[in-house]
């Protein structure tokens, strides 16, 4: 993932969201803007409440793995040329961003 990053380094930040769609949010800070792209595993859950079955979704699974999230940040200056980049999260759930970004 650092790899694809810092490949857009000094790139425009059409780039990267020509790569990995419109961002999920974006700040505006001093000197220019950071964009925000996340994912998040849903899981699907039934069971039983009593003898009514029940359905529903949740953001993790009730075993909570490590790291169920992929958090993108890119920061562009007012000119929108990307200066910077940060991403936390697991590799799997990254993956998606990490194959956009090597396409």
């Amino acid at each position: 993932m650092d790899g694809e990053l810092k490949g857009l380094v000094g790139q425009k930040i059409s780039k990267a969201q020509a790569r990995l769609g419109y961002s999920d949010g974006r700040r505006t800070v001093e000197n220019g803007t950071i964009y925000v792209w996340s994912s998040t595993h849903n899981v699907t859950t039934s069971g039983m409440v009593g003898d009514i079955p029940v359905q529903g979704m949740t953001s993790a699974p009730s075993y909570t793995r490590a790291n169920d999230t992929c958090t993108v940040q890119i920061v562009a200056d007012l000119h929108d040329i990307i200066t910077s980049y940060q991403w936390s999260g697991n590799q799997h759930i990254c993956a998606r961003y990490s194959s956009a970004l090597a396409s």
